[in-house]
């Protein structure tokens, strides 16, 4: 299987995609407020746990 990074501008919630990279910056803001408005608290702090453990690695 072949890997394949697209760059597309538009609304990220309706793209049909594996993952969703954040620009390199030190805060995530704006695509945690995405994250929980479009698909709710449990994706949300799905979003948290990760990001926890990443912290703690």
């Amino acid at each position: 299987m072949g890997n394949r990074i697209s760059v597309i501008q538009g609304d990220i919630t309706k793209q049909q995609v594996d993952a969703i990279v954040n620009a390199a910056n030190n805060s995530l803001l704006g695509l945690e407020e995405i994250i929980f408005v479009c698909f709710g608290q449990p994706t949300y702090n799905c979003y948290l746990q990760v990001m926890k453990e990443l912290a703690e690695s």
